[in-house]
């Protein structure tokens, strides 16, 4: 029993998931990884895609239940990806849940 294996599996399992159910794709391989988190890396550092406290608070709810079903299934990836050892997929997933979360 190889449990990388199987965290690679259900990483697998999700991204395909939810490109499918809500037209949200990550890369597979390295290279499109590793230019993914470059691309959200830079995205997070802009001053503007970072909320503040109060604009926080003052966001509505989340009721859409497709991206409430995609906040879930990225939550589950970003484990699997931690748990397989991609921390480049983990920190795209991450900020594509704080993206989400802001809209």
């Amino acid at each position: 029993w190889n449990e990388e294996e199987d965290f690679e599996i259900s990483l697998n399992y999700s991204l395909d998931c939810m490109g499918e159910t809500i037209d949200c794709h990550f890369p597979r391989g390295k290279a499109g990884q590793a230019l993914g988190a470059l691309r959200a890396i830079k995205y997070m550092k802009m001053e503007k895609s970072i909320p503040s406290v109060k604009e926080i608070n003052a966001l509505p709810q989340m009721t859409d239940t497709s991206r409430l079903f995609g906040m879930e299934l990225m939550s589950m990836a970003t484990y699997s990806a931690f748990f397989a050892g991609k921390p480049t997929l983990m920190l795209m997933l991450l900020t594509r849940r704080i993206q989400w979360s802001f809209q």
